[in-house]
């Protein structure tokens, strides 16, 4: 499926919104996974699959430089399950034993 100049940018756009959240420590993880959700959302209405959304987003993740690495893989963890959410329509659950009612800003450190 080939996109439009608009589809393309907007794509951008919103990598460059998860990118920002994910640069700025403490990480606004509410933040994060509204973006997450949003271009999730976008992606699967352009027909992107559902694997290509989610390596977008561990990239993403992975240039964020966040350490310890524990808390990467954790953090990569909950993007892939907001984007599973939002792909496929299970917003705003508690699955896999994440409460969302817990903290919405988490303090990793940024590597140099």
């Amino acid at each position: 499926m080939e996109l439009s100049i608009e589809q393309l940018q907007d794509a951008h756009d919103l990598r460059s919104v998860i990118g920002e959240t994910l640069s700025r420590m403490p990480i606004d993880e509410e933040a994060l996974r509204r973006g997450v959700w949003t271009y999730a959302s976008a992606e699967h209405a352009k027909g992107a699959s559902p694997g290509d959304v989610i390596n977008e987003l561990t990239e993403l993740v992975d240039s964020a430089r966040i350490a310890p690495t524990a808390v990467r893989r954790a953090l990569a963890r909950r993007v892939v399950l907001w984007c599973v959410e939002s792909y496929f329509g299970q917003l705003g659950g508690e699955p896999m034993g994440y409460h969302l009612g817990g903290p919405a800003i988490i303090t990793p450190r940024l590597v140099p």
